[in-house]
C-alpha cells in the first residue's frame, strides 16, 4: 500500500484521483497507526465483518465520477497500467438511476 500511496501521489496532488482504503481488521486503530506512520492520509473505512467477502488484498477498484465501479484490478496485475487508461478518461451520465442488487432502481 505505501507503494501504491508514493506511486499515485502526483496524480493525488493533480486531483486526478481520490484515495480510500477498506481494511477488514478487527482493530482500526492498527490501520489508523500504519496510515500514519506511512504518511497516508487518505480515508479508511473498516469492513471488520468481511461484508465485502475479500478473498484477496490488495484490491484496486476503479470507481468513476458517477460512482459506477468501471473495474477491479487482480492484485496480480499492476494497478498503475490499469489507472492509465482511467483517469483522463471522462464517462458519460448515467441516463437512468443505477440498479441496486435487489433490483431497485436508486434516484
Amino acid at each position: 500500500m505505501p507503494g501504491w500511496h508514493e506511486s499515485t501521489l502526483e496524480l493525488q496532488k493533480q486531483g486526478k484521483i481520490r484515495m480510500v482504503g477498506i481494511v477488514q481488521e478487527q482493530h482500526p486503530q492498527r490501520a489508523r497507526l500504519f496510515m500514519q506512520w506511512k504518511t497516508m492520509d487518505w480515508p479508511i473505512l473498516v469492513d471488520s465483518l468481511d461484508l465485502l467477502e475479500v478473498t484477496y488484498v490488495p484490491i484496486t477498484v476503479l470507481i468513476d465520477e458517477y460512482g459506477i465501479v468501471r473495474s477491479v484490478v487482480s492484485p496480480r496485475a499492476d494497478p498503475l497500467v490499469a489507472l492509465d487508461g482511467f483517469v483522463d478518461r471522462r464517462f458519460d451520465a448515467p441516463k437512468t438511476g443505477v440498479l441496486a442488487e435487489d433490483g431497485a432502481q436508486d434516484p
